[in-house]
């Protein structure tokens, strides 16, 4: 244990321990969804769903039959749909990727402290700042 390393509530080092070599469960994140992706399943469904009946709505407009307002409509439903779709994916991958980024920085900050068993806070030895350890996860947030 470094000497000049002291828990700043109790100025003492005897239960001080360095949080990256704790051998317990109490400082660990939860883990992350997987990303979000398009699986064949979802593709295959896509091409058959809103392909096909594309196609024929399309050639139906095209056409100058007098369904063609229904064949406009398919297509402006379809593109919709799909639309929606694709801004529930980019929404999704956002936030992924919001939360990884944050795990990332907030695991580099936990590397960083020490948790001092006797007044069960987290610190940084090096600016002086701590936390009770049970909100360890937004001291790290900051």
């Amino acid at each position: 244990m470094n000497d000049a390393i002291l828990c700043p509530k109790c100025s003492r080092n005897d239960m001080i321990q360095k949080i990256s070599g704790m051998q317990n469960q109490r400082f660990t994140f939860p883990d992350l969804p997987s990303p979000p992706e398009y699986s064949c399943f979802e593709i295959i469904v896509s091409v058959f769903v809103f392909g096909i009946p594309f196609w024929i709505a399309f050639a139906c407009a095209l056409s100058g039959n007098s369904d063609s307002g229904f064949g406009w409509l398919a297509i402006i439903v379809i593109v919709g749909i799909l639309s929606v779709r694709g801004y529930i994916y980019s929404a999704q991958k956002k936030q992924y990727e919001e939360a990884l980024q944050w795990q990332t920085s907030a695991k580099h900050k936990l590397d960083q402290l020490y948790y001092c068993g006797r007044e069960d806070i987290v610190f940084d030895p090096y600016d002086g700042t701590s936390a009770p350890a049970r909100k360890w996860q937004d001291y790290v947030s900051v």
